[in-house]
């Protein structure tokens, strides 16, 4: 679902209602296998956003909107990325 849209844009509401656009960078997969799996479970995955610049460092629940996939809340960690810049990560069980 995501996959497709690596590059594109997210807008994501911040805790204290401010909103900053980021950029999908990565969908990565983090299965360690399909054994002992229920069928029909769907494998972990992470997102992970490039934010701007000045981005606030964050680890709790966000809206985060694109304008395809719609709107959904996900828990998003931020990392320094280098150079000032913020990465999101959100995981997916």
């Amino acid at each position: 679902m995501f996959v497709a849209h690596i590059g594109s844009t997210f807008d994501v509401q911040l805790p204290d209602g401010r909103q900053c656009s980021v950029v999908l960078e990565q969908v990565e997969s983090l299965a360690t296998g399909t054994e002992g799996r229920p069928h029909g479970f769907r494998e972990p995955f992470a997102l992970r956003f490039r934010a701007p610049h000045g981005a606030p460092g964050i680890d709790t629940i966000c809206r985060v909107a694109h304008d395809v996939l719609g709107s959904h809340e996900m828990f998003l960690i931020a990392a320094a990325a280098g150079a000032g810049t913020v990465m999101y990560t959100a995981v997916f069980g």
